[in-house]
C-alpha cells in the first residue's frame, strides 16, 4: 500500500510452478530487477492479478486528479494490507543487481549505435525507418 506519510519497498509476488521449482529462475529475477522476488504459495494467477491491480490504481490516479483538489499527491491502491504468504523468497544480491544494470545500460548504448543502420532516407531527405510499418506517416 502506497500512503503519503510512509513508503513500502515493491516486491515481486511470483507464482505457477516455474517459479515455485526453479530456485535459480527466481534469483535470476531478483538480481536483474533489484527487487525481492516472493512465491506466495496462496497466489494463483498473479497475472491477472497484477493487472487488476494496475487498473485500480489508474482508477484511484484519475479520480485524484480530476478531484477538486489538485495539489492531492497521495496514490491509496487499496484499503487493507494485501496480505502474503511467503513459501519461498529470493532477495535480490547487490553485485548482481549492479552487474545486469551495467549490461542493460551497455546494451541501449549499444542499440542507440546501430540505429542509424536499420533507417533509409527518402529521396525528399525525410528519414524512413526500415522496421516501422509506417502507418503513422
Amino acid at each position: 500500500r502506497y500512503e503519503q506519510a510512509s513508503f513500502v519497498t515493491p516486491v515481486i509476488i511470483a507464482s505457477g510452478k516455474a517459479m515455485e521449482n526453479n530456485d535459480l529462475w527466481r534469483q535470476m529475477i531478483a538480481d536483474s530487477s533489484g527487487l525481492r522476488v516472493i512465491f506466495d504459495k496462496d497466489t494463483e494467477e498473479a497475472t491477472i492479478r497484477g493487472a487488476a491491480q494496475l487498473v485500480a490504481f489508474a482508477l484511484q490516479a484519475t479520480k485524484i486528479s480530476s478531484s477538486s483538489s489538485p495539489d492531492v499527491q497521495t496514490f491509496i491502491l487499496s484499503s487493507q494490507e494485501e496480505e502474503i504468504h511467503p513459501f519461498k523468497t529470493s532477495e535480490p544480491r547487490l553485485a548482481a543487481t549492479a552487474f545486469y544494470r551495467e549490461k542493460a545500460l551497455a546494451q541501449n548504448a549499444f542499440i542507440s549505435a546501430i540505429a542509424p543502420l536499420f533507417s533509409i532516407t527518402s529521396l525528399s531527405g525525410e528519414r524512413i525507418d526500415q522496421l516501422s510499418n509506417n502507418k503513422n506517416k
